[in-house]
């Protein structure tokens, strides 16, 4: 088991016990983090727009907005939805939706650097499809 020595030595269920007190806006920032980290120790295998592209893609919806927004979508469904509620999924609606473009974007343009065919690096990254 790996272990990480920092004022003590804690292993990887340490770390992984210590992140499920975070809060989901802490555990997405620290997610970040680590997705840099791990994109720092690639480095020498990657050139930094790779590397750059690789930590957007992996960025994620904040988790808060996702809530919410499914949130929404439940109420919607129920048909409970108020006015104000409706303007606000329309707006988490556009949002998420510019991620995604966003996301795909970033996706070809790696596929490019790569010169593999967009749908083998779809598969090689593990990114799913998602509904709205």
């Amino acid at each position: 088991m790996p272990i990480v020595k920092i004022d003590a030595q804690l292993s990887k269920n340490d770390l992984l016990q210590a992140a499920q007190q975070l809060s989901p806006t802490e555990l997405s920032e620290f997610i970040q983090e680590i997705l840099m980290l791990n994109a720092k120790k690639t480095a020498p295998s990657l050139n930094q727009k790779e590397a750059n592209l690789l930590i957007e893609i992996n960025q994620g919806i904040d988790p808060d907005l996702q809530q919410e927004y499914q949130q929404l979508i439940q109420k919607r469904d129920l048909e409970t939805l108020s006015k104000t509620e409706y303007k606000k999924l329309l707006d988490l609606t556009d949002i998420i939706e510019t991620y995604q473009a966003k996301l795909l974007e970033n996706v070809a343009q790696l596929a490019r650097l790569r010169q593999v065919p967009f749908s083998t690096l779809i598969k090689q990254l593990g990114i799913q499809p998602t509904s709205l």
